[in-house]
């Protein structure tokens, strides 16, 4: 078996593949059989920024700062981590692909299938052989702590890549102890996701193919379903004793024979679908159904709560966020963003920046205590200065990007959209936020608007306000 070693370019202790399908090193290496497809590097998902929105309702004037017409800008997304259309499990179709099995991946997550008895036969002469699925264990990375505290802030410290801090983090609880396992979103699909375990001083890792995974709260059990361009995979794994296992690998292809289809309705007629449960090829009807007994996925649920690197070292070390003890003041007055920008600075603190679901809650709650939902509150989120990118303007976060997927619940439908057109036909930019609240989903979100409200939507004069933290 001739082997090639492909390393992991996000963290340095993870692999580009992820599932059933490969042997975890502690140095961050993978070694592959000859044939079975070579990753080709990342291809960063994109999106159009300027869709359409939804019309925020703020109760105080006629007109309202949100976006009605998208933007034709487009900014390429950091890990698109919404959930793709092929359809895993009892569901399995997709929509186009031109990619065989071996063909491989762009990402490096597809097309490797280990042949588990040419593994066997080869492991007497090989520097390491690959495992079955009986016996993948994750990569153990560190022995001896005391506490899972201890254990996944040493993880922390030696693991996060120098100079790159765009990851995100929670907590969730994969089986029934109460230890919480720690999931490491690196925010690009090639980088995928470290799941950390603890038991008994140990932690162990488990490195998903690309970021999209589900699991089923205490029961032990962790789907990491996907795929890209014609290679799809339902790879499920078991977690006891801090231990995880693989329970099942499932995956499947689609490809084409046609080198040039006349057109798109004879080139989807065309595909070619082929499944496989544990290397065993089967119909589309087992495949589903062999997923389905394994994993319920109706059960299962995604990762809700996101936090950044400050706020999951201070909880590890002290067992509080970095904002816990923060403070929130709100006022009402008419000014631009820069003004109140500056308003908060004079009074000792800055314009507030929400890096948790926990501090959006706190300051949701202050604003319904006021009873001010139908102001609209300058926060401090921009996307001006050396970044394009949207950032909170608090001067002491490691890590101010506000705009991955972990913020997308927090953003209005559509946005940002960075521009909007009047009616008037004017056209403007909209380089700043504000936080305000849809009452048809009893819901505050961020929006984008532009740094003068008043100036372009007079009707909001007397309803613009700005919201002050203070450490």
């Amino acid at each position: 078996m001739k082997k090639y070693k492909i390393i992991a370019i996000v963290m340095s202790a993870a692999t580009l593949l992820g599932g059933c399908t490969y042997t975890p090193g502690s140095s961050g290496e993978v070694i592959v059989d000859e044939g079975a497809g070579e990753s080709e590097g990342s291809e960063e998902s994109t999106e159009e920024a300027g869709a359409v929105a939804e019309d925020g309702e703020v109760d105080g004037g006629s007109e309202t700062a949100t976006g009605q017409e998208g933007s034709s800008k487009t900014i390429t997304e950091q890990g698109d981590r919404s959930k793709t259309d092929s359809g895993q499990g009892d569901d399995a179709q997709v929509t186009s692909g031109k990619d065989s099995k071996n063909s491989g991946n762009d990402d490096g997550a597809g097309g490797l299938k280990k042949d588990t008895e040419n593994s066997q036969k080869s492991s007497e002469n090989s520097e390491q052989s690959e495992e079955s699925t009986d016996s993948y264990t994750g990569d153990i990375f560190g022995t001896g702590y005391s506490s899972w505290n201890e254990g996944y802030l040493d993880y922390l410290d030696k693991k996060t890549p120098e100079g790159y801090n765009d990851m995100f983090y929670s907590f969730i609880y994969v089986d029934d102890d109460d230890i919480p396992e720690l999931v490491v979103d690196t925010s690009v699909e090639v980088g995928g996701c470290q799941i950390l375990a603890y038991h008994d001083g140990t932690v162990n890792v488990l490195q998903t193919a690309r970021l999209y995974f589900t699991y089923i709260e205490k029961s032990g059990l962790l789907c990491n379903s996907d795929g890209h361009m014609g290679y799809y995979y339902d790879y499920v794994y078991s977690l006891e004793d801090g231990i995880w296992k693989c329970a099942l690998s499932a995956d499947w292809t689609e490809y084409s024979e046609l080198e040039d289809p006349k057109d798109e309705e004879e080139y989807v007629d065309s595909m070619i679908r082929k499944y496989y449960i544990d290397e065993e090829e089967v119909d589309e009807k087992t495949y589903g159904e062999r997923v389905a007994a394994v994993y319920d996925k109706n059960s299962a649920k995604e990762p809700e709560n996101y936090l950044q690197i400050d706020d999951v070292r201070a909880f590890l070390s002290t067992g509080k966020l970095a904002s816990a003890d923060h403070r929130y003041e709100l006022f009402v007055e008419d000014c631009t963003w820069e003004e109140a920008a500056k308003k908060c600075e004079e009074k000792g603190g800055y314009l507030v920046s929400m890096t948790s679901d926990e501090e959006f809650e706190k300051v949701d709650n202050l604003i319904r205590a006021q009873n001010l939902q139908n102001v609209s509150f300058y926060i401090g989120a921009t996307n001006t200065g050396a970044s394009f990118w949207w950032h909170w303007i608090d001067p002491n976060l490691t890590v101010s990007y506000c705009q991955s997927h972990c913020y997308r619940k927090h953003w209005l439908k559509g946005q940002p959209s960075y521009h909007e057109t009047l009616d008037n036909g004017t056209k403007i930019d909209e380089n700043y936020a504000e936080y305000i609240y849809k009452k048809a989903d009893d819901k505050f979100y961020i929006n984008d608007i532009p740094g003068d409200v008043i100036r372009y939507y007079p009707s909001f004069k007397g309803y613009i306000g700005y919201i002050c933290e203070f450490d």
